[in-house]
């Protein structure tokens, strides 16, 4: 398979909930399963039926040698990657009033997936073997101005405090989100910067890294964008209670991004 004979497929969540049920798994990355858990026993039979016809009329379940129903081998091959991979990307993509967008992206061998939900209970799957494809899809999700880092270097802030300041700047209150952070002993610079890039925030992005090999996380890297700064969020080493802050170029965000995912 190369990049330009790449896999795409698009299931709805009844069909996906039934190839993750022939594939033996309990979850799958991306799918809610309580809408499935709250159906009668008697509309879930149904569901299943439906969209266990769905995907024989579609080709994507197949009978086998002993005429049993199985999924088809791309189809199989691909989902199984999403399911046991080598490693993955869970990007949490969020804007003013518009809907949380959620994008994961697998890596198993050669294989990358990028799986993404565009409508309402329909999942999006694009297998390429061109890595580079997913750190493209990453940065076309963040869409990042062009922007100069602010001079403020790195900055350590309790998680509650923040979380305090992000609330009253969300309303519309920046003069006491300011003084949040004026109280805190922080730099009056950072303090006008950052209450102004919460005040006029156009996205956050959060990501959450998973080495599967080693079964270790890397959670809490956020970018928060607004039209005149971008800043780099991450967790501290020594507890979970303060995390570094620091504003970035646009182009320092794109070699960092480049850098973790390539």
């Amino acid at each position: 398979m190369t990049i330009q004979t790449s896999i795409s497929m698009a299931l709805s969540q009844e069909e996906l909930f039934v190839a993750m049920v022939y594939l033996k798994a309990e979850q799958f990355p991306g799918l809610d399963l309580e809408s499935f858990k709250e159906l009668e026993e008697q509309k879930a039979s149904l569901m299943i039926s439906v969209a266990e016809r769905a995907l024989i009329a579609r080709g994507f379940l197949r009978p086998d040698a002993n005429q049993q129903w199985q999924l088809e081998t791309k189809v199989q091959g691909l989902l199984a990657a999403c399911l046991w991979p080598d490693r993955s990307i869970f990007v949490y993509h969020t804007r003013p009033q518009s809907s949380p967008e959620e994008y994961f992206f697998h890596a198993y061998q050669r294989m990358y997936i990028l799986h993404s939900i565009p409508v309402t209970a329909i999942h999006q799957f694009i297998a390429v073997e061109d890595k580079s494809a997913i750190a493209r899809s990453i940065l076309s999700i963040l869409n990042l101005p062009s922007v100069k880092a602010v001079d403020c270097g790195t900055v350590r802030i309790n998680l509650d405090l923040f979380e305090m300041v992000r609330d009253a700047a969300l309303e519309q209150d920046s003069e006491k989100a300011q003084k949040l952070l004026a109280g805190a002993n922080l730099e009056q610079k950072f303090a006008a910067e950052m209450s102004s890039t919460l005040s006029s925030m156009i996205a956050n992005t959060t990501f959450v890294i998973h080495d599967h090999k080693t079964d270790r996380s890397t959670q809490g890297l956020s970018i928060l964008q607004s039209q005149n700064a971008l800043w780099w969020l991450t967790p501290t080493e020594e507890d979970d209670e303060t995390i570094y802050i620091e504003s970035l170029s646009s182009e320092e965000i794109i070699q960092r991004m480049k850098n973790l995912l390539l």
